[in-house]
């Protein structure tokens, strides 16, 4: 996903874009997907007499075919506090395009730009993977100050940079189980979300799918009071990819039965 302001864009192409998607301008974002880039980069062409329009959008497309970018969004209000929230996303303001490209050769740059942990409480609780938890500056950025480690072959990076760790030692397979730690994995996240001050827990796992996605399920059940399902389809309108293993998925229905006691 790449996002950009609307400011970093030519006018005659910024309003060509949101003729093609019909979104007007009480639209705070708009979004341009994968499968009708193409077509909507192509009748840009054809509309757009502006040769600088047209050396722009070669330019984007070709940005967004090197990085494999699934979704473009565009930001309408420059002003948006989104990049006050994530200022290592604000390339749209700061660079050119062709700037943008160069710096996507660094591959810590491309994982900062095309990929987040999900925000899955309120900017306090997020779900990711490990690749996230490695980036110092994206927990910086995004304030975490405590990391829960759910997978027993990934290593705690930031222990000596003041970051808190809860380390759980499971494996994605049928023999392990997470329930055993459901209630310290709650106590500690609500330490951190329930408070005022700043902070906010990223739990984590190899992949942010399934082990991660469990003790996040879990969290929202007890928190909330609700089933397993409706918490499931919560987590998963945030991070869509999530998919527990079978075997956690029946421990999250055993806490469902159990009334949500530990």
């Amino acid at each position: 996903m790449l996002i950009v302001s609307e400011n970093s864009f030519l006018s005659d192409f910024i309003q060509q874009s949101k003729d093609l998607v019909q979104v007007d301008d009480t639209n705070e974002c708009f979004e341009v997907n994968e499968g009708a880039f193409d077509d909507t980069l192509r009748a840009q062409f054809e509309r757009i007499k502006n040769e600088d329009s047209i050396s722009f959008g070669l330019q984007l497309y070709q940005l967004l075919q090197k990085d494999k970018v699934r979704e473009l969004h565009v930001l309408v209000d420059g002003s948006s506090d989104f990049f006050t929230r994530y200022p290592f996303m604000n390339m749209g303001l700061c660079l050119s395009l062709q700037q943008v490209a160069n710096e996507c050769t660094n591959d810590d740059r491309i994982d900062a730009l095309h990929d987040l942990p999900h925000d899955i409480l309120g900017n306090k609780l997020f779900l990711g993977t490990f690749n996230h938890a490695r980036q110092f500056g994206i927990l910086k950025s995004l304030k975490i100050s405590h990391v829960i480690n759910a997978a027993h072959e990934c290593h705690n990076v930031h222990e000596d940079k003041g970051i808190t760790y809860f380390k759980i030692w499971v494996r994605d397979e049928t023999s392990d189980c997470l329930s055993g730690y459901f209630q310290r994995a709650y106590e500690f996240i609500s330490e951190v979300t329930q408070q005022q001050k700043e902070g906010g827990v990223l739990v984590h796992c190899a992949l942010g799918k399934s082990r991660s996605a469990t003790l996040v399920i879990m969290y929202i059940m007890k928190k909330f009071g609700w089933d397993f399902n409706k918490a499931l389809e919560y987590v998963k309108s945030r991070r869509a990819i999530i998919s527990p293993y079978d075997g956690f998925v029946n421990e999250l229905k055993e806490l469902e039965k159990r009334q949500l006691q530990f």
